[in-house]
């Protein structure tokens, strides 16, 4: 999980970017190609198949776990301060 967290990261800006025009969804997948074979190649689980969608859609999965934890948190914060 680190691995991938680490390599979404570094593309972060290709993947999550505010560009606009021709091409940018072919850089996109090609950066999450290039995440998939990162991460398959490091032993990740799960990616043997699925390429950069399975990958793809694990990162989906863990930030959508992580804003969960973050809400579950706060409600559960009796004084209304975050602690990260």
């Amino acid at each position: 999980m680190l691995t991938l967290i680490n390599y979404v990261q570094a593309k972060g800006g290709v993947l999550f970017g505010s560009e606009r025009g021709p091409g940018v969804e072919k850089r996109k997948r090609k950066a999450w190609e290039e995440i998939a074979v990162e991460v398959r190649g490091a032993g990740g689980q799960g990616v043997d198949r699925g390429g950069f969608r399975e990958v793809r859609s694990k990162w989906n999965d863990l930030v959508y776990r992580a804003k969960k934890y973050k809400v579950k948190r706060l409600a559960t914060n009796k004084t209304g301060e975050f602690f990260p």
